[in-house]
């Protein structure tokens, strides 16, 4: 199964993009501000299973190599839409390297998000806005000599049918602490909001961006 980190699944790394090679988004904003790492832990509630063998084995120490491996997205959002799609991605020889496995998914708004996100604003007083999406059908659109399924993402058949219809709930918060911006989820089974990843989004163009690495996994 895959090893979808931000999703209350075994997560690459605890503290949001400060472990592996470090990666924030290239694109900035009025309301984005790409500084360094939020540095809170991430563990966004998800439903796309748990580690299996490719987690397993990684855990053994059976891969011969090191790359790193993340998530990114883009949207367009407003107080009303969410509309767009996410990638998970292996990136070879320690991260320096070229990509290996890229699965894409689209990203759709499909309701309200669960109150309580300007509760978690960190030093804002609310959330610019939250939503609750739906993953679509995950596509894979690079998997070099079977990388996504033969490495610690475990993106197998199952663990990509996994994926198809998972809900999850986003919010976002301009200068988080005072300079990186944030993507935050909420994690139900605390009934709390987790930051996912440091974010973009610009309020003329609806424009989203994140792009978190979560250290290093075998492939």
């Amino acid at each position: 199964m895959a090893r979808i980190s931000g999703f209350a699944l075994p997560v690459f790394c605890s503290v949001v993009v400060a472990c592996g090679a470090e990666a924030v988004p290239s694109e900035s904003s009025d309301q984005g501000n790409t500084g360094g790492a939020a540095g809170t832990t991430s563990t966004v509630t998800g439903h796309a299973g748990a580690a299996g063998a490719g987690g397993a084995a990684g855990a053994g120490g059976v891969f011969g190599n090191r790359g790193v491996c993340g998530r990114r997205g883009r949207a367009t959002v407003t107080s009303s839409e969410f509309s767009g799609s996410e990638e998970l991605y292996l990136v070879g020889d320690e991260g320096f390297g070229d990509e290996l496995c890229v699965v894409s998914y689209s990203v759709t708004r499909v309701g309200s998000a669960p109150d309580g996100c300007d509760q978690y604003a960190g030093r804002q007083e609310r959330c610019v806005w939250t939503h609750q999406v739906e993953f679509g059908t995950p596509r894979v659109e690079l998997d070099v000599l079977g990388a996504c399924a033969g490495s610690e993402l475990g993106l197998d058949s199952a663990a990509l049918t996994a994926l198809t219809g998972v809900r999850v709930a986003y919010g976002f918060v301009s200068e988080y602490q005072g300079h990186a911006s944030v993507l935050l989820g909420h994690e139900a089974a605390s009934d709390s909001w987790v930051p996912v990843g440091n974010a973009s989004w610009d309020a003329e163009t609806g424009s989203l961006r994140f792009d978190r690495r979560d250290g290093f996994c075998g492939y």
